[in-house]
């Protein structure tokens, strides 16, 4: 028996023996562990510390200015209060919103309000963005549970002024649109949050937590927001960047009024405008309508967000031959040439062309005068598709201009090897092709920029946070298309556009002489071939001055009602906006005072002048510069404070006054060509110092 038992007692020593080893592991272990989370990796630790005692409610985040070029505010953040509540300490949740309400309405943040506070959690918006000095009077109110935060709203100060452009901002600071998307990185400041203890309850002490704020972020509970609000950035609240833009405020608000009038009063469905710095490609103005307000975003549809300059695509019609027949002069066609335009139809396969007017016999300058299709169908035809598909492409059409600014179209331009007889026919008046307005915009710069195609851009400047200026932006010249002698021609010729006997008379100026191409073409059945009845996109695309183009703008309008031709709806809108831009910009006009070598100022009207037309007679035409004067009664250099000389007008005068003039005063002379002044750099009006020359070039009459 005793054997027995001590047999049945040894298996329980061996238990209690691998029982207690086992303790003293696990014994082991969870020391090592607890050794290990405290003096190796406390960093766990300190997450489920701050998880457990802090939590976060992220808020707006600041935002850097957009500026004009001039440095007048188009876009800025500005300081709002916002209200919020802790439910547990409020005893009657309605009457506590009803004396919010009287301050400050709540519309439909009341009830959401009231919702936030039924649900238990201990922190509820009750509204936000609220002006500083309502939030003043409900603080005075020291109602139970409500408290105040800062944050920051965006602000445009402009209203509509310029907002496809500038964007918009949502609820939470997050970008929609426009210069506030594309530049994101440079606008955008770090995440704001309030931080919150938790007492041993989970409940908050509504005193923000000073501290490492982005370790609280990244760890903490966030409290009735989505996760992805609550990431801290990287940067200081205060390192903003500023983006200025080539945009002028007051050229934008003179585009864009103008271009409302326009297009209310011809009822059409949109319309577009941009003005383009012809000598650098700067953007100076860019305007759609319909348009939106941004600081009420919500209220528009989103088709009025849409940038049309640089989105929409439209077949260009007549503003095309101007690019047709620079091709022609180019490649050696005279503006002399005639061609036979056999009274408007012109049989191309088993197609009939068709001109609006019938014409006969013309040259080159009265076929883009009087805008015949059949007649620049022939001129393109002298040349041939493929140097027409090069010079197209050339100018850039079929191509994105590469502007800084997201969502540009390219338009259409198939190959020229496969364009069929009846398409080669129709591209040269502006059918079979897609360009958009800033296309036409670019390609009649390089016109007026002595044939050089530039890159337009809109940003001139990015500045960070600590005031560096990490971008500027500078003119890109992209190539030069025609010559500088084939561009004054054009020049020539897109003057008798607007002069008696052209399409765009409406475009022209008793006070800058201007230059331009009127177009009016039909609109495409959308998802089928063909084109739509009644339904055109009439548009003017010009330059002016004329002999020193400072500025080139595009019109265009899409499906007027009643009358549209871009001759009479969209050439008047160009003239008033190319006259408030000029006076703007100082650019003296034919009607400012002239200064006389005696001092005395006087005003010279437009008058008619004879010139040698293309067809060899002459004929009388209205021209808006000066007339030559008498030796007796020429314009004179006149001095102001010292060395400053004031710039005469010299633009009709023969060499040997000019020569006279300049010799009465300190200034070098440099010539070029021979017979009447033609172009002058500087400008009538202009200061000139003794360092500067006088660049004066002459010419034969035309």
């Amino acid at each position: 028996m005793n054997d027995g038992g001590d047999a049945a007692e040894r298996p329980s020593g061996a238990r209690f023996v691998v029982l207690a080893v086992f303790l003293f592991c696990g014994f082991g272990a969870v020391l090592t562990r607890a050794v290990y989370l405290q003096c190796v990796d406390d960093k766990s630790l300190q997450w489920v510390a701050q998880k457990q005692s802090k939590a976060v409610v992220p808020m707006a985040r600041k935002r850097g200015k957009i500026l004009d070029a001039r440095g007048r505010e188009l876009a800025v953040s500005v300081p709002v209060q916002s209200i919020f509540a802790d439910p547990s300490a409020i005893v009657d949740p309605h009457a506590t919103l009803d004396a919010i309400d009287h301050v400050v309405p709540l519309g439909k943040a009341r009830d959401q309000a009231a919702r936030r506070m039924r649900v238990g959690k201990r922190f509820a918006w009750v509204v936000r963005r609220v002006a500083p000095e309502l939030a003043e009077v409900v603080r005075n109110l020291r109602l139970p549970g409500i408290h105040f935060v800062e944050e920051n709203q965006r602000n445009y100060p402009n209203g509509m002024l310029a907002s496809q452009l500038l964007g918009a901002v949502g609820y939470d600071a997050e970008p929609l649109a426009g210069v506030e998307l594309a530049y994101q990185e440079y606008l955008s400041g770090t995440a704001r949050h309030m931080i919150y203890e938790r007492d041993a309850r989970g409940r908050f002490f509504f005193t923000p937590v000073q501290g490492d704020v982005e370790n609280a972020a990244a760890t903490a509970t966030p409290v009735g927001l989505t996760a992805n609000a609550t990431s801290a950035g990287s940067r200081d609240d205060e390192a903003v960047g500023t983006i200025v833009l080539t945009i002028d405020k007051a050229i934008q608000y003179f585009t864009e009024q103008a271009l409302e009038r326009g297009a209310v009063a011809a009822a059409s469905k949109g319309a577009v405008a941009v003005v383009v710095e012809v000598e650098t490609g700067r953007i100076l103005a860019m305007a759609s309508h319909p348009t939106f307000d941004p600081n009420a975003y919500a209220d528009y549809p989103q088709d009025a967000w849409r940038n049309r300059v640089l989105t929409d695509t439209f077949e260009p019609g007549s503003t095309f031959k101007a690019l047709i027949i620079a091709a022609a002069l180019e490649a050696g066609v005279p503006p002399t040439q005639r061609f036979d335009c056999q009274r408007g139809l012109l049989r191309v396969g088993s197609h009939v062309l068709h001109d609006a007017h019938p014409h006969g016999v013309l040259p080159v300058a009265d076929i883009i005068q009087v805008s015949s299709n059949i007649g620049t169908a022939k001129v393109a035809a002298v040349i041939g598709k493929e140097r027409i598909g090069a010079a197209l492409r050339d100018f850039g059409i079929g191509g994105k201009t590469g502007i800084d600014f997201p969502g540009e179209a390219g338009g259409v331009l198939r190959a020229a090897e496969r364009w069929s007889p009846v398409e080669f026919a129709t591209i040269a008046f502006g059918q079979g092709v897609t360009v958009t307005p800033l296309q036409m915009a670019m390609a009649f710069t390089a016109l007026a920029h002595d044939g050089w195609l530039m890159r337009p851009y809109l940003v001139e400047q990015i500045r960070s946070g600590s005031g560096e200026i990490v971008h500027q932006g500078d003119p890109q010249p992209v190539r030069q298309v025609v010559s500088a002698k084939t561009a004054a021609v054009m020049r020539t010729l897109l003057q008798r556009v607007v002069e008696a006997g052209g399409t765009g008379q409406a475009a022209a100026s008793s006070r800058y002489p201007t230059a331009g191409k009127t177009g009016t073409a039909q609109k495409v059945v959308e998802g089928r071939k063909g084109y739509a009845a009644g339904k055109y996109f009439a548009s003017f695309v010009g330059m002016s001055p004329v002999v020193q183009p400072k500025i080139v703008v595009f019109v265009g309008l899409d499906e007027p009602k009643g009358a549209y031709y871009g001759g009479a709806v969209a050439a008047p809108i160009f003239r008033e906006i190319v006259e408030a831009t000029l006076q703007y910009l100082e650019v003296p006009s034919t009607d400012a005072p002239v200064l006389l070598a005696d001092g005395t100022a006087v005003y010279q009207p437009p008058v008619t002048n004879h010139r040698l037309s293309v067809s060899g007679h002459q004929s009388p035409v209205t021209s808006h510069q000066p007339r030559v004067p008498a030796d007796d009664a020429v314009v004179g250099f006149v001095r102001q404070d010292g060395d400053r000389i004031i710039v005469p007008n010299l633009v009709g005068l023969s060499l040997r006054e000019v020569v006279r003039l300049t010799g009465e005063v300190p200034v070098a002379l440099k010539v070029k060509g021979a017979g009447r002044a033609i172009t002058q750099s500087p400008l009538p009006g202009t200061v000139l110092t003794a360092e500067r020359p006088m660049e004066v070039e002459f010419g034969l009459p035309e």
